[in-house]
């Protein structure tokens, strides 16, 4: 939701199946996805099967326990990490970390075109953030 915000988007999902619709609700709900989506099927007169593309990209997720909440740029070494891992995927996927609203974690995403690639900068970030915020 943090995300749609800061880029206008009207609708977004995570990969737990939730879905957003920022005109609606500021949460995932079921129901009002499986409207939207019959809203569309019927207005389009098509198949939803034509409606619908998925491109996947491979993906890791770290969660990482923290003992403190500390902005990312704060620590020169987790900052460093991440900036070189944004210059290795150039372009090709992206690295996503936030803080868990629930728990004391670090939750870290990156996607990508290669999953050894994405595999490795996940175990990278996820190294420096246990050292740096543990």
């Amino acid at each position: 939701a943090k995300l749609m915000e800061e880029t206008g988007a009207s609708l977004g999902g995570e990969t737990s199946g939730h879905v957003l619709f920022a005109p609606f609700s500021p949460s995932g709900d079921g129901i009002q996805t499986a409207l939207v989506v019959a809203g569309v099927v019927a207005a389009s007169g098509e198949p939803l099967s034509r409606l619908a593309t998925l491109e996947k990209a491979p993906q890791a997720l770290r969660n990482v326990r923290v003992s403190r909440r500390q902005s990312i740029e704060s620590s020169p070494e987790l900052s460093a990490a991440v900036e070189k891992a944004r210059a290795v995927l150039d372009g090709r996927g992206r690295l996503f970390l936030r803080y868990s609203g629930t728990e004391p974690l670090l939750r870290i995403l990156v996607e990508g075109t290669d999953p050894a690639e994405v595999a490795a900068i996940a175990d990278e970030i996820e190294r420096t953030a246990r050292s740096a915020l543990s």
